[in-house]
């Protein structure tokens, strides 16, 4: 079957590179997302104009400021990496974004048999509840045809960004498809503010995008002392953790295992709607706990630790791993399996602190995928008979202690090393034993305010309008979002992705993609309910 998928793909020409396209390299390390296509869908709950939408969207991708990269076709080049192919110019054969409007204009939202099994924001939720499943939703986002992997970017000429709309009469899906090297959530961030702006004709306050590559040469030399930068040279604190070639082959045979045990094992995602009341009193009760704990038989603060604090996104991690350790692991309780867990920290502010942003380039749009991943290590025991609190605080003594420029300098040395190696692995750090929780937050981003309202058609017949609950700012109710990837097995993975808060301050959760039987397990815990 291999042999015959891989002459498939022989057969699938790559099409004939245009001589007059404009050419821009796919940055140095956005090259580590190329297996993954995102598509990401905000539902709002009017009717917005599916024509301004396109033709708002394809005059900022038609902007001399940079943004033109997002209209381009992805191509290999002679060395092998990745570029951007841009038309110049745009052309109805060759247009700068893919774009499929799918019409329900008859039907109302919860008439429609898919549509009305979307959540929206409600106020209604006074405890976490699992919802729909992602890949349901899948038919709403995107076109069969749409590429699905790299393969099929590079052997079309399909833009790398795709629009699809549906619209109903009082709703509308707007659906983004687009390979991964595009953006990370704060460069989606960015996309998404300038095509706001251009949507209201506010085309001057649209940032230009900062071209040149700002981590090309992170990980490629020592850090040395300058004007700038006159952090030391350290090495990363989890290097005697890197794995080897004999955990890696550790890791490969638990995949077989795995695969052989649980072949009739269903995965998808669903949406977790966590009530913000609930997380508030999560993290008040964490702080009080690990307040009591820093202070001394005297009641006064002991020692010089830094001032107790764990954010939403570290006890929303803290309470979202224990449940799932608890219900993917075997004898969770009182197994010494060790658990990686990882946060995706971003470095757009950590690269004006070091120097290689400039005060002047601040005011540019910076896309790409500007991350590293911040390992924190425990035992499945251990996570479960600790307090949420202190979960939670091994968390942010993670994040604080492996996010300074050294630390961070020092992971990008090692994962180019990885990279950049004929035969290489990946850098991991832990054993091959671990199990994986990724944690990705998105609650910076702010996907829940994005304004269309430019776009609003009206909402003269909508009920919601009528009974005074619909506003006329056109922000979404629910932002949904489907990956496809051939990435690590989902054995050895737990991935979960904090959404954001919706305008009734429920945050979000989507694990992606997770066992059915995962879900079973947290509806038998009381703080959980479909």
């Amino acid at each position: 079957m291999a042999f015959v998928r891989s002459k498939a793909l022989l057969q699938r020409l790559a099409p004939t590179a245009v001589s007059a396209d404009k050419v821009f390299p796919v940055h140095y390390w956005d090259h580590g997302y190329t297996n993954a296509v995102m598509n990401f869908m905000l539902r709002f709950d009017q009717k917005l104009d599916a024509g301004k939408l396109r033709s708002s969207l394809e005059r900022l991708l038609d902007r001399p400021d940079g943004w033109r990269k997002l209209g381009g076709r992805l191509k290999r080049n002679t060395a092998g990496r990745l570029d951007y192919h841009v038309p110049a110019p745009y052309t109805k054969h060759r247009p700068a974004v893919s774009y499929h409007h799918e019409q329900h204009d008859d039907v109302r939202i919860m008439q429609h048999p898919l549509g009305s099994r979307i959540p929206k924001a409600s106020s209604s939720y006074h405890s976490p509840r699992i919802l729909a499943r992602g890949e349901d939703f899948v038919p709403l986002m995107r076109r069969p045809e749409d590429p699905t992997c790299l393969e099929d970017y590079l052997h079309s000429d399909t833009p790398v960004l795709g629009l699809h709309v549906v619209t109903f009469r009082d709703a509308t899906l707007v659906c983004l498809r687009g390979s991964h090297v595009l953006f990370d959530a704060m460069g989606r961030k960015e996309f998404l503010n300038a095509w706001s702006l251009t949507l209201q004709g506010r085309d001057e306050e649209v940032s230009p995008i900062m071209e040149r590559d700002p981590m090309a040469t992170l990980g490629a030399q020592e850090l040395e002392k300058t004007e700038k930068c006159t952090l030391p040279i350290e090495p990363y604190k989890h290097v005697e953790k890197q794995l080897g070639l004999r955990q890696f082959i550790t890791l490969g045979l638990r995949n077989v295992l795995d695969k052989i045990v649980k072949k009739n094992a269903v995965e998808e995602a669903r949406v977790v709607c966590i009530p913000g009341a609930y997380v508030e009193r999560l993290r008040n009760k964490a702080l009080q706990e690990l307040g009591s704990r820093a202070k001394g038989d005297d009641g006064n603060e002991k020692g010089s630790e830094p001032p107790v604090f764990v954010s939403a996104g570290d006890i929303l991690c803290a309470w979202w791993t224990r449940h799932l350790i608890a219900s993917r692991l075997r004898n969770a309780r009182i197994s010494g399996q060790t658990v990686c867990i990882m946060n995706m920290l971003g470095l757009r502010g950590h690269l004006v602190q070091a120097g290689l942003v400039s005060a002047a380039e601040t005011k540019r749009a910076i896309l790409g995928n500007l991350l590293v991943a911040v390992p924190a290590f425990s035992s499945s025991s251990e996570l479960l008979a600790k307090p949420l609190s202190e979960v939670a605080q091994i968390l942010r003594k993670s994040i604080r202690g492996l996010s300074t420029w050294p630390q961070i300098e020092a992971l990008l040395k090692l994962q180019r090393a990885a990279h950049d190696k004929t035969w290489s692995m990946p850098a991991l750090f832990g054993d091959g034993g671990m199990h994986m929780v990724v944690c990705t937050n998105w609650l910076k981003a702010g996907f829940f305010d994005v304004d269309f309202s430019a776009a609003a058609i009206g909402a003269a017949d909508n009920e919601d309008a009528k009974s005074g609950s619909l506003t006329a700012v056109a922000r979404p109710t629910n932002v949904q979002m489907h990956m496809t990837t051939d990435s690590t097995p989902a054995f050895m993975m737990s991935i979960f992705t904090i959404l954001g808060k919706d305008a009734y301050a429920t945050v979000r959760v989507v694990p992606d993609p997770e066992p059915f039987h995962i879900a079973y397990a947290l509806l038998r815990s009381s703080d959980l309910r479909w």
